[in-house]
């Protein structure tokens, strides 16, 4: 199976994506959706992990793991609850903008652009998502999605919380790239709110 990088940084060449078959042809930091997370974590980094449980539906859950990489602060993926094995149905890398949030949008726009070249605009959908739920409810996303012909998704959006919400839950304002499953994407929608 071919193994294609995504790669967060100023310059990005996807020449290659146009022969992916599916979702499970892209990687981040080298882990596909499908991968077991103990073949990049071991058990205990995993277990030890920060993870984000969702309000409606415990089937599956986020784990988030700090990395040492230049294009990510961070790598999260989704996984089904009582998988001992960790499969993968979604994964996804986080930089940081800590001391300039406003150059997320730049670097947003540096990879869709990227991003359009290979699958061009009519799988492409660009909006702003409110927390109206979350805090004080001014806290928000920029968001691209391009969906593929697997009902997947390549996901990327910029995070802006409030300075409250930040502290208040230990956040940091900057980009995700995120690769969706439809599995992952289907529960997302219809159970986990």
């Amino acid at each position: 199976m071919k193994k294609l990088f995504l790669f967060f940084i100023l310059t990005l060449s996807f020449q290659s994506l146009t022969k992916a078959d599916d979702i499970s042809d892209f990687e981040i930091e080298g882990i596909s959706i499908g991968d077991s997370a103990l073949d990049h974590f071991s058990r205990s980094e995993i277990v030890n992990a920060t993870k984000t449980y969702y309000p409606k539906s415990k089937k599956y859950y986020s784990v988030h793991i700090v990395i040492q990489s230049k294009n990510y602060d961070q790598v999260s993926f989704g996984v089904k609850d009582n998988d001992n094995n960790y499969i993968i149905v979604k994964v996804s890398g986080d930089k940081h903008f800590i001391e300039k949030p406003s150059l997320c949008l730049t670097k947003l726009e540096e990879v869709s652009k990227d991003f359009d070249k290979q699958f061009g605009k009519s799988n492409k959908r660009k909006y702003t998502h409110k927390f109206t739920t979350l805090d004080d409810g001014n806290s928000y996303s920029e968001v691209i999605d391009y969906s593929l012909n697997d009902n997947s998704a390549i996901r990327l959006w910029c995070n802006f919380f409030t300075k409250n919400t930040i502290k208040k839950r230990d956040l940091a304002n900057g980009l995700t790239v995120s690769l969706d499953s439809d599995e992952w994407l289907t529960w997302l929608n219809k159970e986990a709110y």
